[in-house]
């Protein structure tokens, strides 16, 4: 888990750099359309297309990998049971069920801590709290950066315009993503490093 979010934290910090870059360039088209360049203009779709499709590759590969994660230590006999609130299911369902998938897999991360010690551990759900909040805001920077799209029949000026405030868009998701890699390492190693301690009397 940890080498694949901080492989995704590098793409995430590549992805902020060509935004920030994409962001320039278009204002600087929509303030002066005579600097329009055709190579560049393809170059930027080009890179933005393949950040497009290794996010959602590795966003489906990290998804998968965390879930799997999660439900295999749940269901552990590492786990004190009578300190657990949650069936080990709720570790794959709780993330697509509408509504619930706001706060069931933050409650299954909390789960696994508790089922670690036999009670709630004195530190680290302050942690655990702003990375499942980052997470929620990724998702909501994800939504925004969709809603900015330019009309197809836009003109030149706005069209590049709405462009760019696509990539600022994209930028504040990128620079978010990253922060949500740098703490989950932390939720991961904090959780693991639960799991190493001895494990409460049964």
């Amino acid at each position: 888990m940890q080498g694949l979010l901080g492989l995704y934290l590098l793409i995430c910090l590549a992805e902020l750099a060509l935004y920030l870059w994409s962001v320039a360039t278009l204002r600087g088209w929509a303030e002066r359309p005579g600097t329009y360049d055709l190579g560049t203009a393809e170059t930027l779709d080009g890179w933005t297309l393949a950040a497009a499709f290794t996010d959602l590759a590795m966003i489906l590969l990290i998804g998968v990998s965390f879930i799997v994660w999660l439900y295999s230590t749940h269901r552990s006999d590492r786990m004190y049971r009578p300190a657990l609130r949650h069936r080990s299911g709720w570790a794959i369902g709780g993330w697509f069920v509408p509504v619930l998938n706001l706060w069931r897999p933050l409650q299954m991360v909390n789960d696994v801590r508790r089922g670690a010690l036999g009670h709630d551990p004195a530190t680290g759900s302050g942690l655990v709290a702003t990375w499942w909040g980052v997470l929620l805001a990724s998702s909501v920077a994800s939504r925004a950066s969709l809603a900015l799209m330019p009309a197809e029949d836009a003109a030149f000026v706005a069209a590049m315009d709405g462009l760019a405030d696509v990539a600022v868009a994209d930028s504040v998701l990128a620079a978010t993503d990253a922060l949500a890699c740098v703490l989950a390492i932390a939720v991961v190693r904090h959780v693991s490093a639960l799991l190493a301690t001895p494990a409460p009397t049964r």
